[in-house]
């Protein structure tokens, strides 16, 4: 599988997928203006959004870019889910492509994180793939723009399992037996988002701990914002004996911009060697450019040193993806 997740780069190391036209990725940008402990909210003109820029997001910077998406420029919760739960999709399929078992298994929380996992889930399944889900928590414990989407995936009639709230008790690998071959080739991790910021314990910890010993059995592990456990702003694991207290991912589909945690020098050491040679994929999901600009502090500006790591700021549109996903022409708008 080593060999499949090294294929995705270039020579540099960095992802070259669905840059728009023009731009370049460039991870170690200059320091610019744009960061949220030097500008204040209300002094929004020298905070500039540069599209070929990658912005670091703390968890208070994404709280307040949310809201402003629905109060300021009317942009609804559920198109953001919508985004970002295909940005996920197109990143599992390019695994899928790659993976030696053609399955993919859905791993969703109650909140927000879980609904994008859910939107993915039903783009898998129009892309091609064989899918199945599993819930964290039972139906009627999801809200919102989450449940909104739960009640597409169970109208769709995708394969669907509700792990014990006693504890995970191999509740993925039975699931992963529906898929063809019996293995699933990828996994999508969309437990916990950004909110995590004390102790995950019983059934939560124990499914982080499934995904990674799924991870151990060849799957390939694509995490949605985040590896699910991890702070947001310190890069610290939660999930109660789990080793690094965090799901061990190969891909990361962070949303917007990198997280703090991603970011921090000090958490990057403290990661496992096992997760050393991890993608870190930037998805724009519609927020307008002048929040990012606004709340955002520029990657090189905090942390030159990740440059060196696996990043892409957005992927070829124009390129064909494997595994499935419709051609597009170069010129037609992606997602």
């Amino acid at each position: 599988m080593a060999a499949d997740k090294r294929s995705r780069k270039g020579d540099d190391g960095l992802s070259r997928r669905r840059s728009p036209p023009g731009a370049a990725v460039r991870p170690g940008a200059a320091a610019g203006p744009g960061s949220r402990a030097a500008v204040p909210e209300s002094a929004s003109p020298q905070a500039s959004f540069d599209p070929r820029t990658v912005y670091v997001l703390d968890r208070a910077a994404l709280r307040r870019i949310d809201h402003l998406c629905v109060e300021q420029f009317g942009l609804p919760t559920l198109t953001l889910m919508e985004n970002a739960g295909r940005e996920a999709a197109l990143e599992a399929m390019t695994a899928v492509a790659g993976a030696a078992a053609g399955g993919v298994v859905v791993v969703c929380g109650r909140g927000n994180n879980g609904g994008d996992g859910l939107a993915a889930a039903r783009h898998l399944a129009n892309f091609g793939a064989a899918v199945a889900v599993l819930l964290a928590q039972p139906p009627e414990g999801f809200s919102g723009d989450a449940a909104v989407n739960l009640g597409v995936v169970r109208r769709m009639g995708l394969r669907m399992a509700v792990a014990p709230a006693q504890g995970a008790d191999g509740s993925l690998e039975r699931l992963e037996r529906d898929l063809p071959g019996g293995r699933a080739g990828v996994v999508v991790d969309a437990l916990f988002g950004t909110g995590v910021d004390r102790p995950i314990e019983g059934a939560p910890a124990e499914l982080i701990g499934e995904i990674n010993r799924a991870r151990r059995r060849g799957s390939v592990v694509v995490s949605v914002d985040l590896p699910s456990g991890m702070d947001c702003d310190t890069g610290r694991g939660w999930a109660a004996g789990v080793a690094g207290g965090m799901v061990e991912a190969d891909v990361i589909v962070t949303l917007v911009g990198v997280k703090l945690g991603l970011a921090l020098p000090a958490a990057q050491a403290g990661r496992s060697a096992s997760r050393a040679d991890e993608a870190i994929v930037v998805a724009d999901i519609g927020v307008p450019g002048e929040l990012i600009g606004r709340f955002g502090r520029p990657l090189g500006d905090l942390a030159p040193g990740v440059g060196r790591r696996p990043l892409s700021a957005a992927r070829n549109r124009g390129a064909n993806h494997r595994g499935g996903r419709p051609d597009e022409s170069p010129g037609e708008p992606g997602p």
